[in-house]
């Protein structure tokens, strides 16, 4: 919606903001990855005790850090622009879009540990719909806001922070509907936050430091296309959405491989978890052959 408005500044604004939000969103991806496994060992052993464990814990952890998010925003905003540089009229439209944009911090956050622990119980179909219903509700959104009333940058934020909220809303029923299913009490959901908190922040420290060395990967390309201008920043950010349209295909076997070998782990099933390292390591390279 942004490419079709009458000036590449809008296109190139959106790029700068959407990368500084990927670049601090996605330190904390271990929320998704660490979740995923967790749950996984946890549905495996069917222990719901666990189960509940690794929905609360990272949840608790998730709206901590988005409400943290919002209160330094400004400061953070500040921070990012000033190591972006560029041209004032797209650091002006980046500006615009990311003051709303981290308003939706908690429930962009929530959402990456609904979606892991949705994908550590297999259900497969829940992450399919949460993504599914929030992009269309974005795009529709991004419609009425941006090209109806005319609100440009500030209305593809909007529209962003509304689908994030009720993506979130979205995805809660369904894990209370999973919860509901493996007999999941509300008192177990009340004592989930103890347990042994340390084993998740240990294995979200090595995922974070993955995480960081590949946005600043990502952020560079975005930092030195804005400083070239406000033409090669927009392409930039037209070839970045190209590259993350082909990592959704990978992120497909990745998810698999997370959930089907933390069950194993977790079930003790060593035959069932070199079946899936097999699966993980002959379905890439069969994909690579069929590749021009």
């Amino acid at each position: 919606m942004i490419g079709h408005l009458d000036s590449p500044v809008y296109l190139g604004g959106v790029a700068v903001g959407a990368t500084a939000t990927s670049f601090l969103f996605m330190l904390l991806l271990f929320l998704r990855m660490s979740t995923t496994g967790l749950t996984a060992q946890a549905w495996g052993a069917k222990d719901p005790q666990r189960l509940a464990r690794a929905l609360v814990q990272p949840l608790a952890l998730a709206l901590g850090a988005g409400v943290l998010i919002i209160l330094l925003r400004l400061p953070l905003i500040d921070l990012a622009l000033h190591i972006v540089g560029g041209s004032e009229a797209v650091l002006e439209q980046a500006r615009r879009f990311l003051e709303i944009r981290w308003l939706s911090a908690p429930a962009s956050l929530a959402n990456l540990v609904l979606l892991g622990w949705l994908l550590g119980v297999q259900y497969a179909r829940a992450p399919v719909i949460l993504l599914v219903v929030g992009n269309l509700l974005n795009i529709v959104l991004d419609l009425w806001l941006v090209m109806g009333l005319r609100m440009n940058v500030q209305g593809a934020a909007l529209a962003t922070v509304t689908a994030e909220y009720a993506t979130l809303i979205i995805g809660l029923l369904m894990a209370k509907r999973v919860l509901t299913l493996r007999g999941v009490s509300l008192a177990m959901l009340k004592n989930a936050w103890r347990g042994d908190l340390r084993r998740l922040l240990a294995l979200n420290r090595d995922i974070m430091l993955r995480s960081l060395l590949l946005q600043l990967c990502f952020g560079a390309l975005t930092v030195f296309g804005a400083r070239l201008g406000s033409d090669i920043v927009a392409v930039n950010a037209v070839l970045m959405t190209m590259l993350t349209f082909t990592a959704y295909a990978l992120d497909g076997f990745a998810y698999a491989v997370e959930a089907h070998s933390g069950q194993a782990y977790g079930a003790r099933d060593g035959s069932q978890l070199l079946e899936v390292w097999r699966a993980a390591c002959g379905s890439p390279a069969w994909w690579r052959w069929r590749l021009p």
